[in-house]
């Protein structure tokens, strides 16, 4: 990794950017966990508000930048990283803001301010990945560190200080106190030998008798047996009686069903034809008063429609007959 010793000035050149890329704390008029994110130099040019998890997830490499920089060598890898997730972050939001930006500042084009929210499911998963690489490093890492922590304590584990580790006097007296210690040191037995009980001598007077602990097979006796059975008896007969109230519910229900279908079978269609031979049908839950007040109106009107052109033909038949009798005379 390249490494950057700070220098000596007072340029203090190794900083974030104060307005683009940093986010706003959080505001009242928002839902929680919603927060600003300002994508220019200019103060309110164009913000984002972008969902809570994304902006902890931002919020956390915006410290860990702070972090790299405050370091006296900087790794310059780790900080580009950081710097290229930002940037991809700022255009991946600018790219939600359809005006375009305005290039030429006293020309004519208009400057505005834009507020946008980003969708509830706005996220960086080029951010994810490098945070599940970091982890996963940090992970081995930590996993390898007590292992070399217990190399060197027994590396060191001889001497009490370097002065004494350099001095070779005291190295060797070392060396042999330690090969004394251990030559002295023997190995525990493999078995020991118990002692035996000893027999006391009989006294001159009989101990006591006592009656002994009862054994587990006494716990058995015919009034326990009894005892079992009895529970046994009254287990299966609540057993059987609720099979038995299970069956009657069963057939009860079962010839509900039936007797239902047996009734929806033999029930009467709904659906009528009317006697007077059209097309017209009735259903006897609808209300269809008005509809049979409109078709009867228009059948009354065919009906007169059809007799005024059956009149209307016979008197054109008589007029020609009056016109042409005459000629024919």
């Amino acid at each position: 990794m390249l490494k950057h010793n700070r220098p000596n000035s007072s340029l203090e050149y190794l900083r974030p950017s104060p307005v683009r890329g940093q986010l706003e704390p959080q505001d009242s008029q928002t839902a929680k966990g919603w927060r600003y994110l300002q994508t220019t130099d200019t103060l309110d040019e164009l913000k984002v508000l972008i969902p809570p998890n994304t902006a902890s997830m931002y919020e956390q490499l915006l410290k860990l930048e702070t972090l790299e920089l405050a370091k006296k060598s900087v790794t310059w890898d780790r900080l580009l990283e950081i710097r290229h997730l930002k940037d991809r972050m700022i255009r991946k939001c600018q790219k939600l803001s359809k005006a375009l930006p305005t290039r030429r500042i006293g020309h004519g084009d208009p400057f505005t301010f834009q507020t946008l929210v980003a969708p509830a499911d706005f996220r960086l998963k080029e951010m994810e990945k490098w945070f599940r690489q970091q982890q996963t490093r940090i992970s081995s890492v930590g996993s390898q560190r007590p292992i070399g922590h217990a190399r060197t304590t027994n590396a060191r584990g001889s001497y009490c200080c370097a002065r004494c580790a350099s001095n070779p006097q005291y190295r060797h007296h070392s060396k042999a106190k330690g090969s004394s210690s251990v030559a002295n040191l023997t190995p525990p037995p493999l078995f020991t030998e118990e002692p035996e009980p000893m027999i006391p001598s009989p006294s001159p007077t009989p101990p006591k008798a006592v009656s002994p602990e009862p054994l587990p097979h006494l716990l058995r006796s015919s009034m326990a047996m009894a005892l079992m059975n009895q529970n046994h008896t009254m287990e299966t007969t609540t057993v059987t009686t609720a099979l038995q109230e299970t069956t009657t519910r069963l057939n009860g229900s079962v010839s509900k069903i039936e007797s239902t279908t047996h009734k929806l079978r033999h029930q009467r269609s709904c659906i009528k034809r009317s006697n007077t031979g059209d097309s017209v049908k009735t259903v006897s839950w609808a209300d269809d008063r008005d509809l049979m007040e409109r078709v009867g109106k228009f059948t009354n009107a065919t009906k007169g429609a059809q007799e005024i052109g059956k009149l209307f033909y016979i008197l054109r038949l008589n007029t020609r007959r009056k016109v042409l009798s005459p000629c024919r005379r």
